[in-house]
Formats: structure tokens, C-alpha cells, sequence
């Protein structure tokens, strides 16, 4: 994973890159598994970012944002950590 610094946040490059760097954490086999699905991530990625434009922040794909669509994944989905 390539990471880019832009306006003091790391940011990946391409979707695809953050919605593999979301799946290494809360996917089946991530490091802290909650059974997210691409499917799952992609629509909680979109909400964040709606919800983002509507603060009048920007997407930057970095830790903050993963953890946003965790939160996301928690709340809007119902998925908890597999324990």
C-alpha cells in the first residue's frame, strides 16, 4: 500500500487500495474481524463521505476515515468485533 501525505494526512491513492486497507482490519480476516463484506464497506464509505461533504471536510482514506466507517459499519450495519 502506497501512502501519500496530503495536507498533513496520509491519504491512499485509489478506493480500491482503501476499501482492501478497511477489509485488513474489520473483514473476515482482519485484525480485528466483524465479518464486513466489500459490499458492506463500500456502502458505509459512501455514507462517510456524504456525511464528510456535508461538514465541508474532505475524504483522505487514512486512519481517521477507516475508523469513521467502522463506526459506520457498528452503528448503521449492526456488525460487532467476532470474538
Amino acid at each position: 500500500m502506497v501512502l501519500v501525505i496530503y495536507g498533513g494526512r496520509s491519504v491512499i491513492p485509489t478506493m480500491t487500495e482503501f476499501y482492501d486497507y478497511v477489509l485488513s482490519f474489520y473483514g473476515a480476516d482482519g485484525l480485528y474481524p466483524m465479518g464486513a463484506t466489500l459490499k458492506l464497506v463500500k456502502q458505509a464509505t459512501s455514507t462517510h463521505i456524504k456525511i464528510l461533504k456535508l461538514k465541508g471536510d474532505e475524504f483522505a482514506g487514512d486512519s481517521i476515515d477507516r475508523e469513521c466507517v467502522r463506526e459506520l459499519l457498528m452503528t448503521k450495519y449492526k456488525l460487532q468485533p467476532l470474538v
